[in-house]
């Protein structure tokens, strides 16, 4: 071993050693600085803004009213009145006789389609009407009223359930 490796090696275990020493040296710790005035932060300000608001809000949502029951039941086919609106006793005078049937629906008829079903031809109506659209044959029913009764090219015919007068839907 040559006489510069063993200075270098020697000088090297002495930075070493210096260093582990003055790593566990005990310091002086300076007393802590005194805290800077700082001026509020935007975004601290706008979250504080916004709690602000939200506990207003909770306290305005406790503060309505409970809501009432609702006067009808959306999901039953006509309309109930609510308990207050009903008279404790019917009133008095002449009942109808028989209850008219309702009014007709206004059917429109959108077209007709042609299908082959082996071999032959299979008519079938596009019908429109309360709000709904209607693909029927001959036999279908068309809303729990009316059933199909003829079909031809430019002409359907529904029969009444209730015993009122056919409805004849052309095209236009």
């Amino acid at each position: 071993m040559s006489w510069s490796r063993i200075v270098a090696l020697v000088a090297g275990a002495a930075l070493l050693a210096a260093w582990f020493a003055a790593a566990n040296s005990t310091r002086t710790r300076l007393p802590p600085a005194p805290a800077a005035v700082m001026a509020p932060d935007p975004e601290l300000q706008a979250v504080r803004h916004l709690l602000q608001q939200t506990t207003r809000l909770s306290g305005a949502m406790q503060a309505m009213a409970a809501p009432r029951t609702p006067a009808r039941n959306p999901f039953q086919f006509g309309s109930a009145a609510s308990q207050d609106d009903v008279p404790a006793t019917p009133p008095a005078g002449p009942r109808p006789a028989a209850l008219a049937p309702p009014p007709a629906p206004s059917f429109e008829l959108e077209g007709i389609a042609t299908n082959r079903q082996a071999g032959r031809p299979v008519l079938t109506a596009i019908i429109s009407g309360d709000g709904q659209l209607f693909l029927v044959k001959i036999g279908d029913q068309v809303t729990s009223r009316y059933r199909v009764a003829g079909l031809s090219a430019g002409e359907v015919v529904l029969d009444d359930s209730t015993g009122g007068p056919p409805l004849h839907l052309r095209l236009r």
